[in-house]
């Protein structure tokens, strides 16, 4: 009773300090270099699609503070490059004085603290609910985080995209595995399943991209200047699906070393079929979750073409398919790590057997 009580106490009081640290954060203007002021009241003027703002704002921030201004915002129907704002929104500011008299014009929402709650309650769920378990995922996830924007600096320095998706590959199965399942025979099982399967991927999708028909990287998004697209896209392949083949591989592998362990003389015959019957189950959730998280992606920006009035068969045939070849390869991704995590799983138990 005594153990539960403390654990109890601990995640209350870890609760309040997140909340704390949530309110600081909010409330915190004071700390950004940019006039930030809140929006108290407006009036909205309409003209055919398009929309006045007059906005009544406090500053909450540096010399201007307490101080009421007037700004406008101008936005459209569709939303694309400008968006409404409402009463309580934080917004940035550009003020200048002329006399007694102010002039503000607004350079964006202020969002973040919107972000920052979200990622307390993250960490307060993951810590309460997986322990040190839960810090060890954490703590992969922002190294992971790290990898990621060295990569990208790596890239602006002019190395080749491609090459630096291959090294990632390898450093995120690695540091994930490593940290979050600590480091132990199944661990290191997983990361061989899971970079035997990324690469047989990758040969696939050379394969097919070069009997195949060409691909029109046109329409992918935000490709400007002299960038390589079918480089980029290859690069994103490489990496979309990592996270669901190291899930598939871990579960394989974890489930697999219980069964050794709690029967260690069981048969190769049942061991394979054991996990196969853990692929199966794992399977259809993990492509599943793969399809939502494309979907998700994709519907902003459906969203925001549609409002633009550009048609649902053009979005279809110009933007979904770069979305459908990442799940089909992610899907395959998937399936193929099943067969791969059970073979290695076999020629390791066999091998420990033998000695």
């Amino acid at each position: 009773m005594k153990f539960v009580k403390y654990i109890k106490t601990w995640q209350f009081i870890l609760g309040i300090v997140m909340i704390i640290l949530g309110i600081i954060f909010a409330n915190g203007t004071s700390f950004y270099k940019s006039n930030i002021g809140v929006v108290k009241s407006y009036n909205t003027t309409k003209a055919d699609k398009e929309y006045k703002q007059t906005l009544t704002i406090k500053v909450l921030n540096h010399k201007y503070r307490g101080q009421n201004i007037t700004a406008t915002n101008e936005y459209t129907f569709s939303g694309a490059l400008n968006e409404k704002i409402h009463k309580g929104d934080q917004v940035f500011l550009s003020i200048s004085k002329s006399g007694d008299s102010f002039s503000a014009s607004i350079s964006g929402v202020r969002r973040d603290y919107y972000a920052f709650w979200l990622v307390l309650i993250l960490l307060y769920i993951v810590v309460v609910m997986a322990k040190v378990r839960g810090i060890r995922a954490l703590i992969s996830v922002v190294l992971n985080i790290v990898i990621f924007a060295v990569a990208l600096h790596f890239y602006t320095l002019g190395h080749d995209l491609f090459s630096i998706s291959i090294v990632l590959m390898f450093v995120f199965t690695i540091c994930s595995m490593l940290i979050s399942n600590k480091v132990k025979t199944s661990s290191f099982i997983s990361i061989i399943s899971t970079l035997i399967t990324s690469f047989l991927v990758l040969l696939l999708v050379k394969w097919v991209f070069k009997i195949g028909v060409d691909i029109d990287y046109a329409n992918l998004d935000y490709i400007t200047g002299k960038a390589d697209p079918e480089m980029i896209f290859m690069a994103s392949l490489n990496i979309a699906s990592l996270g669901a083949v190291m899930d598939v591989a871990i579960s394989i592998t974890s489930s697999l070393f219980e069964v050794i362990r709690k029967n260690p003389n069981v048969k190769s015959k049942n061991l394979i079929s054991s996990g196969r019957e853990i692929g199966y189950d794992i399977m259809g959730s993990m492509t599943s979750v793969l399809f939502f998280t494309y979907a998700a992606g994709l519907i902003p920006l459906m969203i925001i073409k549609m409002h633009n009035d550009v048609s649902m068969i053009t979005i279809l045939h110009l933007q979904v398919p770069f979305e459908i070849c990442r799940f089909l390869i992610g899907g395959i991704a998937i399936v193929l790590a099943i067969p791969v995590t059970i073979f290695i799983c076999g020629i390791y138990f066999k091998v420990r057997n033998k000695k």
